[in-house]
Protein backbone atom coordinates (compact mmCIF):
# COMPACT_ATOMS: atom_id res chain seq x y z
CA UNK A 1 0.00 0.00 0.00
CA UNK A 2 1.53 3.52 -0.72
CA UNK A 3 0.05 7.36 -0.73
CA UNK A 4 -2.05 7.46 -3.23
CA UNK A 5 -2.56 4.03 -4.88
CA UNK A 6 -4.52 0.52 -3.69
CA UNK A 7 -1.73 -1.79 -4.66
CA UNK A 8 -2.77 -5.33 -5.33
CA UNK A 9 -0.12 -7.72 -5.01
CA UNK A 10 -0.18 -12.17 -5.31
CA UNK A 11 2.56 -14.32 -2.93
CA UNK A 12 2.90 -17.97 -4.38
CA UNK A 13 3.70 -19.98 -1.05
CA UNK A 14 3.27 -23.41 -2.69
CA UNK A 15 5.53 -22.91 -5.59
CA UNK A 16 8.61 -25.41 -5.82
CA UNK A 17 11.36 -24.25 -4.98
CA UNK A 18 9.29 -21.36 -2.34
CA UNK A 19 9.29 -18.28 -4.23
CA UNK A 20 8.05 -15.54 -1.56
CA UNK A 21 8.62 -12.62 -4.22
CA UNK A 22 5.31 -10.93 -5.05
CA UNK A 23 3.43 -10.23 -7.89
CA UNK A 24 1.71 -6.83 -9.09
CA UNK A 25 -1.53 -7.61 -10.23
CA UNK A 26 -2.56 -3.82 -10.74
CA UNK A 27 -2.85 -0.64 -8.84
CA UNK A 28 -6.19 1.43 -8.46
CA UNK A 29 -5.44 5.57 -7.57
CA UNK A 30 -7.51 6.38 -4.75
CA UNK A 31 -6.77 8.59 -1.20
CA UNK A 32 -5.65 5.58 1.17
CA UNK A 33 -5.87 7.71 4.48
CA UNK A 34 -4.52 5.36 6.91
CA UNK A 35 -7.38 5.83 9.66
CA UNK A 36 -10.23 6.31 7.46
CA UNK A 37 -10.93 2.96 5.64
CA UNK A 38 -11.30 -0.34 6.01
CA UNK A 39 -10.42 -3.79 3.94
CA UNK A 40 -13.67 -5.10 3.79
CA UNK A 41 -13.77 -8.37 1.92
CA UNK A 42 -10.49 -9.64 -0.12
CA UNK A 43 -10.77 -12.51 -2.75
CA UNK A 44 -8.09 -14.14 -5.81
CA UNK A 45 -10.05 -11.82 -7.69
CA UNK A 46 -11.74 -8.69 -6.77
CA UNK A 47 -11.53 -6.34 -3.38
CA UNK A 48 -14.36 -4.19 -1.31
CA UNK A 49 -13.20 -1.33 0.47
CA UNK A 50 -15.04 1.11 2.83
CA UNK A 51 -14.17 4.79 2.72
CA UNK A 52 -16.53 7.09 3.80
CA UNK A 53 -18.98 7.65 2.26
CA UNK A 54 -18.36 5.02 -0.25
CA UNK A 55 -18.03 1.09 -0.38
CA UNK A 56 -15.67 1.12 -3.47
CA UNK A 57 -15.64 -2.60 -5.73
CA UNK A 58 -12.68 -3.65 -8.09
CA UNK A 59 -12.71 -6.53 -9.84
CA UNK A 60 -9.06 -6.37 -11.36
CA UNK A 61 -9.40 -9.87 -13.04
CA UNK A 62 -12.59 -8.93 -15.06
CA UNK A 63 -11.33 -5.08 -15.52
CA UNK A 64 -14.99 -4.17 -13.68
CA UNK A 65 -15.64 -1.74 -10.24
CA UNK A 66 -18.13 0.68 -9.03
CA UNK A 67 -18.83 3.00 -5.98
CA UNK A 68 -21.75 2.67 -4.03
CA UNK A 69 -22.38 5.70 -1.49
CA UNK A 70 -24.45 4.63 1.66
CA UNK A 71 -27.18 6.60 2.57
CA UNK A 72 -26.45 6.28 6.74
CA UNK A 73 -23.72 7.29 8.67
CA UNK A 74 -21.23 3.86 9.52
CA UNK A 75 -19.52 3.92 12.59
CA UNK A 76 -15.46 3.65 11.47
CA UNK A 77 -14.78 1.79 14.81
CA UNK A 78 -16.76 -1.12 13.21
CA UNK A 79 -15.72 -3.25 10.08
CA UNK A 80 -17.96 -3.82 7.58
CA UNK A 81 -18.36 -7.29 6.46
CA UNK A 82 -19.26 -8.32 2.96
CA UNK A 83 -19.95 -12.00 1.58
CA UNK A 84 -20.49 -12.80 -2.63
CA UNK A 85 -24.40 -11.84 -1.82
CA UNK A 86 -24.42 -9.32 0.89
CA UNK A 87 -22.69 -6.24 2.91
CA UNK A 88 -23.25 -5.98 6.80
CA UNK A 89 -22.07 -2.39 8.48
CA UNK A 90 -22.85 -0.49 12.05
CA UNK A 91 -24.73 2.66 11.68
CA UNK A 92 -23.93 5.56 13.19
CA UNK A 93 -27.27 5.77 15.17
CA UNK A 94 -25.84 1.96 16.45
CA UNK A 95 -28.68 -0.13 14.64
CA UNK A 96 -27.13 -2.97 12.00
CA UNK A 97 -27.84 -2.58 8.43
CA UNK A 98 -27.87 -4.81 5.53
CA UNK A 99 -27.75 -4.66 1.80
CA UNK A 100 -27.94 -6.81 -1.12
CA UNK A 101 -24.22 -6.98 -3.03
CA UNK A 102 -24.98 -4.68 -5.60
CA UNK A 103 -23.47 -6.63 -8.85
CA UNK A 104 -25.70 -4.80 -10.99
CA UNK A 105 -24.13 -1.36 -10.64
CA UNK A 106 -20.25 -1.88 -11.90
CA UNK A 107 -19.06 -1.32 -14.98
CA UNK A 108 -15.43 -2.11 -17.54
CA UNK A 109 -12.81 0.07 -16.79
CA UNK A 110 -9.63 1.02 -18.26
CA UNK A 111 -6.40 -0.63 -17.72
CA UNK A 112 -4.89 1.56 -15.27
CA UNK A 113 -8.33 2.84 -13.49
CA UNK A 114 -8.88 5.44 -10.94
CA UNK A 115 -11.21 5.78 -8.10
CA UNK A 116 -13.25 8.72 -9.58
CA UNK A 117 -13.38 6.15 -13.15
CA UNK A 118 -15.76 3.86 -10.66
CA UNK A 119 -19.44 4.42 -11.79
CA UNK A 120 -21.04 5.56 -8.51
CA UNK A 121 -24.83 4.85 -7.11
CA UNK A 122 -26.40 5.33 -4.38
CA UNK A 123 -27.43 1.74 -1.91
CA UNK A 124 -30.41 1.50 1.00
CA UNK A 125 -29.99 -1.63 3.10
CA UNK A 126 -32.74 -3.78 2.69
CA UNK A 127 -32.29 -4.85 6.36
CA UNK A 128 -32.22 -2.82 9.78
CA UNK A 129 -31.57 -4.31 13.00
CA UNK A 130 -32.47 -1.98 15.38
CA UNK A 131 -30.69 -1.73 19.04
CA UNK A 132 -32.19 -0.77 22.18
CA UNK A 133 -32.04 2.79 23.31
CA UNK A 134 -28.53 4.22 24.84
CA UNK A 135 -27.06 1.05 22.90
CA UNK A 136 -23.47 1.44 21.42
CA UNK A 137 -22.19 -0.91 19.43
CA UNK A 138 -17.80 -1.16 20.09
CA UNK A 139 -16.61 -3.42 17.40
CA UNK A 140 -18.17 -6.31 15.21
CA UNK A 141 -16.39 -9.20 13.91
CA UNK A 142 -17.03 -11.61 11.15
CA UNK A 143 -15.82 -15.33 9.81
CA UNK A 144 -13.04 -14.85 7.30
CA UNK A 145 -13.44 -15.32 3.65
CA UNK A 146 -10.97 -17.90 3.88
CA UNK A 147 -12.83 -20.37 5.81
CA UNK A 148 -15.36 -19.81 3.71
CA UNK A 149 -13.54 -20.61 0.78
CA UNK A 150 -12.52 -23.97 1.61
CA UNK A 151 -16.20 -25.24 2.75
CA UNK A 152 -18.70 -22.72 0.78
CA UNK A 153 -21.73 -24.79 2.80
CA UNK A 154 -20.89 -23.43 6.09
CA UNK A 155 -22.71 -20.34 7.87
CA UNK A 156 -21.30 -16.99 7.95
CA UNK A 157 -21.37 -15.97 11.60
CA UNK A 158 -21.52 -12.06 13.03
CA UNK A 159 -20.26 -11.53 16.50
CA UNK A 160 -21.12 -7.65 18.13
CA UNK A 161 -19.96 -6.24 21.21
CA UNK A 162 -22.86 -3.96 22.74
CA UNK A 163 -22.07 -1.53 25.27
CA UNK A 164 -26.03 -0.25 27.07
CA UNK A 165 -25.73 -0.57 31.57
CA UNK A 166 -22.58 -2.94 30.66
CA UNK A 167 -20.62 -4.77 27.74
CA UNK A 168 -21.88 -7.61 26.56
CA UNK A 169 -21.44 -9.74 23.30
CA UNK A 170 -24.62 -11.10 20.71
CA UNK A 171 -23.62 -13.48 18.01
CA UNK A 172 -25.85 -13.45 14.77
CA UNK A 173 -25.44 -16.17 12.07
CA UNK A 174 -26.08 -14.38 8.47
CA UNK A 175 -28.84 -16.77 6.90
CA UNK A 176 -29.12 -16.90 2.90
CA UNK A 177 -33.19 -15.98 2.14
CA UNK A 178 -33.34 -18.90 -0.01
CA UNK A 179 -35.17 -19.02 -3.73
CA UNK A 180 -33.32 -18.11 -6.77
CA UNK A 181 -33.37 -14.62 -8.62
CA UNK A 182 -33.62 -10.93 -7.11
CA UNK A 183 -36.50 -10.18 -4.95
CA UNK A 184 -37.29 -6.30 -4.86
CA UNK A 185 -38.84 -6.33 -1.48
CA UNK A 186 -36.58 -8.98 0.43
CA UNK A 187 -33.08 -8.67 1.57
CA UNK A 188 -30.49 -11.77 -0.22
CA UNK A 189 -29.57 -12.65 3.84
CA UNK A 190 -30.97 -11.78 6.97
CA UNK A 191 -29.28 -11.68 10.64
CA UNK A 192 -30.30 -14.45 13.23
CA UNK A 193 -29.38 -14.10 16.67
CA UNK A 194 -27.68 -17.26 18.44
CA UNK A 195 -27.39 -16.32 22.02
CA UNK A 196 -25.71 -13.67 23.98
CA UNK A 197 -23.17 -13.07 26.71
CA UNK A 198 -23.51 -12.14 30.25
CA UNK A 199 -23.87 -8.53 30.11
CA UNK A 200 -20.11 -7.16 32.09
CA UNK A 201 -20.72 -4.43 34.55
CA UNK A 202 -18.91 -1.30 32.69
CA UNK A 203 -15.45 -1.04 33.80
CA UNK A 204 -14.79 -4.58 34.63
CA UNK A 205 -11.59 -6.29 33.28
CA UNK A 206 -13.23 -8.10 31.00
CA UNK A 207 -15.12 -5.79 28.93
CA UNK A 208 -14.08 -6.16 25.27
CA UNK A 209 -12.24 -3.51 23.04
CA UNK A 210 -11.44 -4.34 19.61
CA UNK A 211 -11.63 -7.92 18.35
CA UNK A 212 -9.32 -10.75 15.79
CA UNK A 213 -12.27 -11.78 12.86
CA UNK A 214 -14.21 -15.14 14.31
CA UNK A 215 -12.71 -18.26 13.41
CA UNK A 216 -14.66 -21.15 13.15
CA UNK A 217 -12.82 -24.79 14.55
CA UNK A 218 -14.68 -27.23 14.45
CA UNK A 219 -17.67 -26.50 16.72
CA UNK A 220 -16.74 -23.94 17.83
CA UNK A 221 -16.17 -20.14 17.16
CA UNK A 222 -13.47 -18.48 18.91
CA UNK A 223 -12.03 -14.62 18.90
CA UNK A 224 -9.67 -13.07 21.01
CA UNK A 225 -10.59 -9.17 22.18
CA UNK A 226 -9.23 -6.69 24.17
CA UNK A 227 -9.84 -5.66 27.00
CA UNK A 228 -10.29 -2.92 29.75
CA UNK A 229 -6.30 -1.83 30.51
CA UNK A 230 -4.61 -3.37 27.40
CA UNK A 231 -4.79 -7.20 28.06
CA UNK A 232 -6.48 -10.03 25.39
CA UNK A 233 -8.25 -12.68 25.74
CA UNK A 234 -10.00 -15.30 23.81
CA UNK A 235 -13.75 -16.18 23.98
CA UNK A 236 -15.20 -19.47 22.61
CA UNK A 237 -19.16 -19.91 21.40
CA UNK A 238 -20.41 -22.92 20.48
CA UNK A 239 -22.06 -22.59 16.36
CA UNK A 240 -25.67 -21.71 16.77
CA UNK A 241 -28.26 -24.26 15.96
CA UNK A 242 -31.16 -21.35 16.21
CA UNK A 243 -32.65 -17.99 16.96
CA UNK A 244 -32.46 -16.94 21.00
CA UNK A 245 -32.17 -14.20 22.86
CA UNK A 246 -30.86 -16.21 26.12
CA UNK A 247 -27.63 -15.95 27.38
CA UNK A 248 -25.17 -18.53 25.96
CA UNK A 249 -21.97 -20.38 27.85
CA UNK A 250 -19.03 -18.36 26.34
CA UNK A 251 -15.62 -19.42 28.08
CA UNK A 252 -12.74 -16.68 28.29
CA UNK A 253 -9.25 -17.17 28.86
CA UNK A 254 -7.14 -13.96 29.46
CA UNK A 255 -3.86 -14.26 27.00
CA UNK A 256 -2.27 -11.36 28.15
CA UNK A 257 -1.23 -9.56 31.50
CA UNK A 258 -2.71 -5.96 30.93
CA UNK A 259 -0.14 -5.11 33.88
CA UNK A 260 2.73 -6.07 32.03
CA UNK A 261 3.72 -2.88 30.14
CA UNK A 262 5.08 -5.18 26.75
CA UNK A 263 0.92 -6.18 26.76
CA UNK A 264 -0.38 -3.05 27.39
CA UNK A 265 -2.17 -0.32 25.34
CA UNK A 266 -3.42 -2.22 22.29
CA UNK A 267 -4.02 -0.17 19.06
CA UNK A 268 -7.57 -0.13 18.42
CA UNK A 269 -8.88 -3.70 15.65
CA UNK A 270 -4.99 -4.41 14.76
CA UNK A 271 -5.19 -7.98 16.07
CA UNK A 272 -5.03 -10.60 14.47
CA UNK A 273 -5.32 -14.25 15.75
CA UNK A 274 -4.26 -17.81 14.13
CA UNK A 275 -6.22 -20.51 16.09
CA UNK A 276 -4.51 -23.04 14.15
CA UNK A 277 -0.52 -22.46 14.85
CA UNK A 278 -1.54 -20.23 18.37
CA UNK A 279 0.01 -17.43 17.08
CA UNK A 280 -1.70 -13.77 18.37
CA UNK A 281 -0.17 -10.70 16.90
CA UNK A 282 -1.31 -6.98 17.48
CA UNK A 283 -0.04 -3.32 17.30
CA UNK A 284 0.41 -1.71 20.33
CA UNK A 285 -0.15 1.74 20.91
CA UNK A 286 3.71 2.75 20.40
CA UNK A 287 3.07 1.10 16.52
CA UNK A 288 5.15 -1.73 18.12
CA UNK A 289 4.25 -5.42 16.25
CA UNK A 290 4.05 -7.84 19.27
CA UNK A 291 3.97 -11.47 18.45
CA UNK A 292 3.26 -14.18 20.82
CA UNK A 293 3.01 -17.75 20.17
CA UNK A 294 0.71 -20.16 22.54
CA UNK A 295 2.03 -23.92 22.44
CA UNK A 296 0.33 -26.61 22.53
CA UNK A 297 0.44 -29.03 25.75
CA UNK A 298 2.45 -31.96 25.76
CA UNK A 299 1.08 -35.19 23.76
CA UNK A 300 -0.28 -37.59 26.67
CA UNK A 301 1.38 -40.20 24.42
CA UNK A 302 3.85 -42.84 26.18
CA UNK A 303 5.77 -42.98 23.05
CA UNK A 304 6.20 -39.45 23.40
CA UNK A 305 7.04 -39.15 27.21
CA UNK A 306 10.28 -37.45 27.54
CA UNK A 307 10.61 -35.79 24.61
Amino acid sequence: MSAGLLDIYEVDFTSQPPDLSSRSLGHLLMDVDDFYWHVVRLTDNDILVWREPFFIFWDWKSGVGGRWEVSKGLNDNCKPYASKTSIVACATDNSILVWDFPSGSIAALPDQPTVDQLPMSVIWPKFILPLEHNSQVVWMAATPEWQHKSSAELDHHICISVQRHGTQMRLYSVKPRGGTGVDPFLPNSFLVEGGRTQELEAGDMSQPRGSSPLYRIGDKLILCAGINGGGLEARTFEIPTGFTTETVDAPSLVLTDPRHPTFAHIRGNRIGFCPMSGRLVYVSNCWDLVVLDFLCPPLRDPERQGI
